[in-house]
């Protein structure tokens, strides 16, 4: 324990009250700040908004929109490695590809 928790343990002891420290490291702090409720952080320090769900909704809009007429459900071609991307676009459901049993 550094020199600053024995004072701030001082302090609360001082006052009645009881301290408890808890660790979060850099695995700790990234996943609390990669929550969606903190995108507006991302855009404040890199100038540029998170990766949150509605990120990709929206960038799904664009896309559909802008495939237009060329890509219908109709004219679709199931092929073996859409499998792998959906593995790794965490598509639920996926048994295909590296995540096989």
């Amino acid at each position: 324990m550094g020199p600053a928790r024995y004072e701030v343990v001082a302090v609360a002891v001082e006052a009645g009250m009881t301290v408890d420290f808890v660790y979060w490291g850099g695995h700790e702090l990234l996943e609390r700040l990669s929550r969606c409720e903190h995108a507006g952080r991302a855009r404040f320090w890199f100038g540029s908004p998170a990766m949150d769900p509605d990120w990709f909704a929206q960038r799904l809009d664009e896309a559909v929109a802008s495939a237009g007429p060329r890509h219908t459900p109709e004219l679709h071609v199931g092929l073996p490695i859409a499998g792998e991307f959906e593995a790794f676009g965490g598509r639920t459901g996926s048994s295909t590809g590296l995540f096989a049993p």
